[in-house]
């Protein structure tokens, strides 16, 4: 795409100069016909078109590059293309070894940086947040059902409290309360053994964050429909219209009798009416639960057709093999001697 700009411009001044004096320009003029010829090739067989493919594109299967031309507060000069020049044919050779290229054009303003304008500048990001500078940052959110992460729709945060931003190895910070980080330092997730490291305090946040399933948790399908279906409570915890209206119940589990919709369909036979009926909602969960480990089939995903029960451990496992998890345990009732907690 970017090559075909170029020529344009240059075969439109080149014609305008082929009837001009008495020299013959026989040469240029069957080039320029043979540079037609290929540019109507390419566009017919959309040679420069990049789609996306169906599936994850291996190393060697795709490339991308980008070279800011022109720039637009000076002159053009030789080096300019000399150096588009490199770009453009690597793409061609990844486009020829039969890779998904995509070769944008793009104008640049400045060119190279200007490093007073760059140290002058706003910093990219608040001073408070320079201790996660470099590190991966995760929201640590909880389940107890990993067979049910198909149909994740939201998480739920609670909204107030306090929680921090913990350290679990050399690399990877969790936000998640401090209870939450010592119990994962006792589990061997810390930087340094059995002692939380805390990068970076954070208040009037969330304290809790867990995933949310609403076709197979009845507390998590009343709270989305609470949320779908009153306007002030959205606008009481600031939740956009579009961050919950459009989104449908994700069937992922196929339990008799009550269908790939189980949550739904109990909170509709119990009559329940909002999330703040905890008696009829702790029945509806009961229900779910039970009836889902013992007689649910999984409907979706890899494991699609076996029993819930069976693919319980082997998501859990895949889903810690791909790193995706890690396994958190809740310790038993405390046994205090004196002011401190002791670890068993």
């Amino acid at each position: 795409m970017l090559t075909a700009f170029l020529f344009n411009s240059s075969a439109h001044q080149f014609c305008e100069m082929a009837t001009e004096g008495a020299k013959s320009f026989a040469r240029r003029d069957r080039l320029l016909e043979i540079e037609q010829k290929v540019r109507g090739w390419w566009d017919e067989k959309d040679v420069f078109r990049a789609e996306p493919g169906e599936r994850r594109p291996g190393p060697d299967e795709k490339f991308f590059g980008n070279f800011p031309f022109p720039y637009m507060n000076g002159f053009l000069h030789l080096g300019h293309a000399f150096s588009l020049s490199k770009l453009e044919f690597t793409a061609a050779y990844h486009r020829l070894r039969g890779a998904n290229v995509l070769l944008p054009f793009a104008f640049h303003c400045t060119a190279p940086r200007i490093h007073s304008y760059q140290d002058g500048g706003v910093a990219p990001f608040p001073a408070k947040l320079e201790p996660l500078g470099g590190k991966k940052i995760f929201l640590a959110a909880a389940t107890l059902r990993p067979e049910t992460m198909y149909g994740q729709a939201n998480a739920w945060v609670l909204p107030d409290g306090k929680y921090g931003a913990f350290e679990i190895n050399e690399t990877d910070v969790f936000i998640l309360t401090e209870r939450a980080a010592l119990n994962l330092a006792y589990q061997n997730f810390s930087r340094f053994p059995q002692k939380p490291s805390c990068l970076l305090e954070l208040t009037d946040k969330g304290t809790g964050i867990v995933t949310s399933v609403p076709s197979d948790a009845p507390d998590d399908y009343m709270g989305l429909h609470d949320l779908r279906t009153k306007p002030a409570l959205r606008a009481k915890y600031g939740v956009n219209d579009e961050w919950v209206i459009p989104f449908e119940i994700v069937p992922i589990i196929n339990i008799p009798e009550f269908g790939d919709k189980a949550a739904e369909k109990v909170c509709l036979d119990l009559k329940i009416k909002s999330q703040n009926e905890k008696e009829k909602l702790a029945e509806a969960k009961r229900l779910t639960y039970l009836r889902g480990f013992t007689e649910g089939t999984m409907i979706v995903g890899e494991f699609k057709g076996r029993k819930v029960q069976e693919a319980k451990p082997l998501i859990r496992a895949k889903l810690i093999e791909l790193g995706e998890a890690i396994m958190y345990s809740e310790p038993e009732k405390g046994l205090c001697q004196g002011l401190e907690m002791n670890v068993l």
